[in-house]
């Protein structure tokens, strides 16, 4: 039996539910395949990150997102410089 998706066929809004996660590798040279519609730090709780992203209309910007906290970012790329990850951190792109 397959599984029923009720939702199937419906238009995406901003603050629809995200429907798909990948774990981001960040890169100065590769552009994600999506373009996210959020950023999660795993980490511990309350820790702030340095990530370098570009945002979806190509500005490039160093934030400072908080580990467990899904950071609503349109975001193309995902820098290794200027990403300081630590062990026990990733990154993961959600659309």
């Amino acid at each position: 039996m397959s599984i029923i998706d009720t939702f199937q066929g419906m238009t995406v809004t901003p603050d629809d539910p995200f429907t798909n996660a990948a774990t981001v590798v960040p890169s100065d040279t590769a552009d994600l395949f999506f373009v996210s519609r959020g950023l999660l730090i795993y980490g511990p709780p309350d820790q702030a990150v340095p990530v370098k992203v570009t945002m979806k209309d190509g500005g490039t910007v160093r934030l400072y997102l908080t580990c467990g906290t899904i950071h609503r970012l349109r975001v193309s790329r995902v820098w290794a410089t200027d990403t300081n990850l630590i062990a026990d951190q990733a990154i993961v792109a959600l659309w």
